[in-house]
């Protein structure tokens, strides 16, 4: 007996074992109840979110979940930036929620970059797993019905005939509702398409979810008033926040575009169909 209580003790775990399991389980009940509120939604079918991979990029730890289940996965064997650029379309990279809310927290306050000037809210952890889901449906589709990316030191574009066939959707758009934006500045790559496909599902997952719209709609309205006085709100937001911001940063800023366009293909295309279909038309 007193052999048989020396072996339970020592197969008994860890402290470090159990905090690691107990992180494990609170990263999967997160993604769990988001996927679950994404799929409510309706906008992507439950074939395409069942074979979901989703890897979760921690400060300490990264993680695998697939098929209900999440293990932990060494560092390198995913890399976030591959997936940010196309490269890797057999997984969607997302951060730890707790994370995730601590960062858009401090961004929403501290405005470290000149885009962040539209935003006067946070965002929630469930649109921006959906916005992140539909960076991964837009790489699929695209080279589904287009073709491969191109691509050149690193970077992957889409095809110059891709890139006119949405310029010429944006730009009069654009110029018809906001004139004094000077909207051929963007250089319209491959990453600032997508963010606009992407703000799309976001701006779509809050409506109908009824959730977070207020603060989408409200980026619209900051859109609209900094390009009716730009020199005055950036002299305004430079002396807040201390930097020294030009308003040239924005044309080259990934999110800037989509924030501009989004709100602005809504009130051209009421149907859901026929507005993210305008990508592959």
């Amino acid at each position: 007996m007193e052999n048989m209580g020396k072996i339970e003790k020592i197969n008994e775990p860890s402290k470090r074992e159990s905090k690691e399991d107990e992180r494990n389980l609170e990263i999967k009940n997160e993604l769990v109840r988001s996927l679950d509120a994404v799929r409510r939604t309706g906008l992507f079918s439950d074939d395409f979110l069942d074979k979901l991979t989703l890897v979760v990029f921690g400060k300490e730890k990264e993680h695998k979940f697939e098929n209900g289940e999440i293990v932990e996965v060494a560092k390198g064997q995913f890399t976030k930036m591959d997936f940010m650029r196309g490269k890797r379309i057999d997984f969607v990279g997302i951060d730890p929620k707790d994370e995730f809310e601590e960062s858009v927290k401090d961004a929403v306050k501290n405005k470290p970059v000149l885009e962040l000037i539209f935003l006067d809210g946070p965002l929630t952890y469930d649109e921006f797993v959906a916005h992140e889901i539909a960076h991964n449906l837009f790489d699929k589709q695209y080279l589904q019905r287009i073709g491969e990316y191109e691509e050149a030191e690193g970077l992957t574009d889409v095809s110059s005939e891709y890139r006119e066939k949405i310029k010429e959707i944006i730009i009069p758009l654009v110029k018809k509702h906001r004139p004094n934006i000077e909207i051929e500045k963007f250089s319209f790559s491959r990453q600032q398409i997508a963010e606009i496909f992407a703000m799309l599902y976001e701006r779509e997952f809050c409506r109908r979810s009824n959730t977070n719209l207020e603060v989408h709609e409200e980026v619209g309205k900051n859109v609209a008033e900094f390009f009716n006085d730009p020199e005055r709100i950036l002299a305004e937001f430079n002396e807040k926040y201390g930097g020294n911001h030009t308003i040239d940063e924005l044309y080259v800023k990934n999110h800037a575009l989509s924030v501009i366009v989004a709100p602005l293909l809504e009130k051209e295309y009421p149907e859901w169909e026929k507005r993210i279909n305008i990508f592959w038309e």
